[in-house]
């Protein structure tokens, strides 16, 4: 899996409620929060990792600020 496609998986599970549950100013609002979950997320694998994996998990980072 690329990393913009592993940081929009992510993001899409941190995005909480349905697009129908928001009217637009809610939906962008749910993004933002569900970006700010993901890059915590990212963020502590990144800690736990080595080597090559470190440098994948970076690239999903700067993916999900894309998303």
């Amino acid at each position: 899996m690329t990393p913009k496609e592993k940081a929009n998986e992510l993001g899409n599970k941190f995005y909480q409620g349905s697009v129908f549950d928001y009217d637009k100013k809610g939906h962008l609002e749910e993004i933002k929060r569900a970006r700010e979950r993901t890059k915590i997320c990212v963020k502590e694998i990144i800690k736990s990792v080595e080597g090559k994996y470190k440098d994948y998990w970076n690239a999903v980072l700067e993916e999900v600020d894309l998303l």
